[in-house]
């Protein structure tokens, strides 16, 4: 099933933050674009229990999120740059 993926204006700064200070900007962008792909479906099954909302990772970037399955809802709250060894 299909899940909207909406994404709050304190995420999208943080977003844009880490891509403005970061030298991976394409490694960013393709986590960021594939994170919100892999969110679309089955968003209930991705990521972790994270203080009552949900943590996902792919690569080096990683989102907090909220689901309302009733509206089939995920919202994106905080976005973290993981730095990989």
């Amino acid at each position: 099933m299909k899940w909207t993926v909406v994404w709050t204006k304190e995420a999208e700064d943080e977003l844009a933050d880490l891509w403005i200070r970061d030298d991976e900007r394409a490694a960013i962008t393709s986590a960021a674009y594939r994170i919100e792909h892999e969110l679309r479906t089955d968003a209930d099954q991705k990521g972790e229990d994270f203080y009552g909302d949900r943590i996902y990772q792919y690569g080096s970037l990683a989102v907090a999120f909220e689901l309302q399955p009733d509206d089939r809802l995920v919202r994106v709250t905080q976005v973290m740059r993981i730095k990989q060894a």
